[in-house]
């Protein structure tokens, strides 16, 4: 599951009182989820402005709002994340890494390689001798064709049975995006909730809301 966050806007309680005066549940449902999903699309932006393209592009095009409805409560919820669905064609599956961070990290074995990576695919792996002479003589150094990030290939030393991967910075990703975007979000969910409360008193077939 993508990292998420949910957005409390101080100010929008009387709003949310306004809408569970509605008399049917599910039609403020229905109506609060569609101005919700319009409202955070400032926080999506920002998302995607801040989410590293990569070697494949596919963690930034995973980035999406999903909007959940409470029937039974009136009520619904926005968040923006990195999806991982294979029926949306989002792969970011990889979003936890960027957004928390790790640890170091270490292969099974003695070879790390992207060779059987279904979004990079194949490559081609050249050795060069590193040097004729010296402490290093008679040592290669593999790349990869294309080179890295598109590709890796790394082997670990003589003296150790896996290879480090190294460790990842946590870059809270969605956290920034959201406090990136707040003032417009703000704006936005007063607007659009305001829209969404007179459908919602409309079909309910109320005239007011007091």
């Amino acid at each position: 599951m993508g990292s998420w966050v949910m957005a409390h806007i101080v100010g929008l309680g009387n709003m949310k009182a306004q809408f569970d005066k509605v008399a049917d549940p599910k039609v403020a449902a229905l109506h609060m989820g569609a101005a919700l999903r319009i409202a955070a699309k400032p926080a999506l932006a920002a998302l995607k402005k801040i989410t590293p393209k990569g070697p494949t592009g596919n963690l930034r095009k995973s980035a999406m709002i999903t909007v959940r409805r409470y029937w039974n409560q009136g009520n619904a919820a926005a968040f923006i994340e990195h999806k991982s669905s294979k029926r949306l064609g989002k792969k970011g599956s990889h979003s936890s890494i960027l957004e928390h961070g790790t640890k170091e990290r270490f292969t099974k074995g003695k070879i790390a390689s992207s060779y059987n990576d279904k979004n990079l695919g194949p490559f081609d792996i050249i050795q060069k001798r590193v040097t004729k002479r010296g402490k290093n003589k008679g040592k290669f150094r593999f790349t990869t064709r294309p080179k890295y990030p598109k590709a890796f290939f790394k082997i670990a030393p003589k003296d150790k049975e896996k290879v480090s991967l190294g460790t990842v910075p946590a870059r809270h990703l969605v956290s920034r995006a959201y406090y990136n975007a707040l003032s417009q979000l703000q704006t936005e969910m007063v607007k659009e909730l305001n829209k969404a409360l007179a459908k919602a008193i409309a079909q309910a077939g109320l005239k007011e809301v007091t």
